[in-house]
């Protein structure tokens, strides 16, 4: 039986964050999260759902939030760590 590795992400995660802290402009910063080689998702979003929110994908991959829900959509973006 294959055993799971045990991958420490917080750096990732840490990276993607200080980015949605300093960078205002959504689409600047989706392409600078791009340019650091994470794929950009969609995820539905919650009532409570906000940004800089990790959830685990069903692939198993981390997504961390990276644009706020708006009123007219319920899809946010967000950046996947795999």
């Amino acid at each position: 039986m294959a055993r799971k590795k045990n991958i420490d992400r917080s750096i990732d995660i840490r990276d993607i964050c200080y980015f949605i802290d300093h960078v205002s402009d959504i689409d600047f910063r989706i392409s600078l999260i791009k340019e650091l080689g994470y794929g950009i998702g969609v995820n539905v979003a919650t009532e409570t759902s906000e940004i800089k929110n990790v959830t685990i994908g069903k692939k198993n991959e981390t997504r961390v939030q990276i644009t706020p829900r708006t009123k007219h959509s319920r899809l946010v973006k967000c950046a996947i760590i795999s």
